[in-house]
């Protein structure tokens, strides 16, 4: 039984109660097309859904380059968001840059994801001193800051927000020293910043609610819809309300997961392992499974959660290597870039953009690839954005590049 405690404020953690259901097998059920919508709060991979779809359709023709800007990349991947005329990059530092590459501002990132909330102007991150910070997409001015403190064994996957209320995931990770002390819990934090008043030191003062809940296994994934937490951990699946009450978990044999995405109505994509083996499952909000496929040696471990196209075919990529599948899980199409791939991305015209070692490759629904521009000299280090104006940004290991149509 998987332990979940709620934590308000600083009080005594207190056990949840609820009671997780068998997840059931069930006949796959065709379901309509998705809508694309530019999504209010963005981060990698798209959204805090990571399922890398981009809400703009992918231009015709060739492509030429707008401009470039010197960037030091430090590790990969390398999120590019966009949030009205600015562009913010997570390149170990964030870094922000003008529509015309202009460079803005820069500032330290901490173990967490940066997230982007164009319809407020502002930009999200924990930084290393384990606080919420909320910036200007302006001119990259902190607005106000918030202690998140969770410990300094955790990272930050995603954050989001809606209306005035922070999401924060927390993931524990092993603190090595004599002796290491294993990782524990992974936790959800709910923080009500009300009306964001903040001190002359631009911490918080009209915060409303701080409220924890502690998943008692540190392997967890988390991803999330709307205002639900999706979490896989370890032989469960659990869904949380924005709120923080658990609105449902499925649990089967013991199985780990890998891997975790979701669609528009909350359809969770996992690469999970069972033995030697790694399986592709699709499991509806009702906990039901509807695709569950063998996932075979020649793919490769994946490199990212799949990729869900508005159209619900999956795509999983690793390495050198890109399979396509249909929404009920038949393989449709294999294709292989042997510079290695460096991400992958869904356009609203269901064409894939692929970061195929220099080159930036655009791969239709039959699985023919076209190259868009060759980055001579440079390796890419993300997945290609579009951008609103169907513009393309790229970042490669030195520069961010912006392509635009001919």
């Amino acid at each position: 039984m998987l332990t979940i405690q709620r934590q308000v404020s600083l009080t005594a953690p207190v056990d949840v109660a609820y009671t997780a259901q068998p997840l059931q097998d069930a006949p796959f059920v065709a379901r309509p097309r998705a809508e694309p919508q530019p999504a209010r709060v963005t981060r990698f991979l798209g959204s805090a859904a990571q399922n890398a779809r981009q809400p703009f359709p992918l231009r015709d023709g060739s492509w030429a380059l707008r401009w470039s800007q010197p960037i030091k990349v430090e590790g990969t991947p390398a999120p590019i968001l966009e949030l009205q005329d600015r562009i913010v990059v997570q390149a170990g530092d964030w870094v922000l840059f003008g529509a015309d590459g202009t460079r803005i501002a820069s500032g330290a990132m901490g173990r967490s994801a940066l997230t982007a909330d164009s319809a407020n102007g502002l930009f999200y991150l924990v930084d290393g001193a384990e606080q919420l910070q909320v910036r200007s997409a302006s001119n990259g001015g902190l607005q106000f800051r918030w202690p998140v403190a969770m410990g300094e064994g955790f990272s930050y996957p995603l954050l989001t927000r809606a209306g005035t209320r922070f999401l924060v995931a927390g993931i524990e990770h092993d603190l090595f020293g004599h002796p290491t002390l294993p990782a524990t819990h992974g936790r959800l934090y709910l923080l009500d910043a009300g009306a964001l008043g903040t001190d002359e030191s631009k911490l918080l003062r009209t915060a409303r609610r701080a409220e924890t809940l502690l998943i008692g296994e540190p392997r967890m994934l988390v991803t999330m819809v709307g205002e639900r937490s999706l979490l896989a951990t370890r032989g469960r699946l659990t869904v949380i309300s924005g709120d923080l009450q658990v609105e449902s978990a499925f649990e089967t044999d013991d199985f780990e997961p890998q891997l975790l995405s979701a669609d528009e109505a909350g359809y969770m994509h996992l690469v999970v392992g069972r033995g030697a083996g790694r399986l592709l499952w699709v499991v509806s909000p009702a906990g039901q499974r509807m695709v569950r496929v063998e996932l075979g040696p020649e793919l490769g471990p994946p490199g990212a959660p799949p990729v869900i196209g508005y159209d619900h075919r999956i795509f999983l990529w690793g390495g050198s290597a890109l399979r396509a599948y249909a929404p009920d899980g038949t393989s449709l199409w294999d294709w292989r870039c042997a510079e290695g791939i460096a991400g992958v991305g869904v356009t609203a015209n269901d064409q894939l953009l692929v970061a195929c070692g220099p080159e930036v490759r655009a791969i239709d629904a039959a699985g023919k690839a076209r190259r868009l521009f060759r980055f001579d000299g440079e390796a890419i280090a993300g997945p290609p954005v579009l951008a609103a104006n169907g513009d393309l940004l790229v970042v490669t290991r030195t520069h961010l590049h912006r392509l635009g149509p001919r």
